[in-house]
């Protein structure tokens, strides 16, 4: 990827789109849902290269990260919806 001044300055701009429209409750689930596996998806790898993990441990901890995700943010938020 070209990290030019304006590709960056576009990529700045969605993702200051993106949390407002999360702060003000406009944005889409699908969206949402997106946005929430970039965040997981980032902290996952920030944590992986902070312990300097082997590629087993890397595997398990997306694995739980993700898991953990979808019970404490997608299933419990459908079920206080319904």
């Amino acid at each position: 990827m070209d990290f030019s001044i304006e590709n960056n300055k576009k990529i700045i701009d969605f993702l200051r789109n993106t949390a407002n429209l999360i702060e003000k409750n406009e944005i889409s689930e699908q969206s949402l849902q997106l946005a929430g596996e970039y965040y997981m998806r980032n902290l996952c790898k920030t944590e992986i290269d902070d312990v300097n993990a082997t590629l087993e441990e890397k595997d398990l901890v997306k694995f739980l990260t993700v898991g953990w995700y979808i019970y404490n943010i997608i299933l419990k938020e459908k079920n206080i919806h319904n």
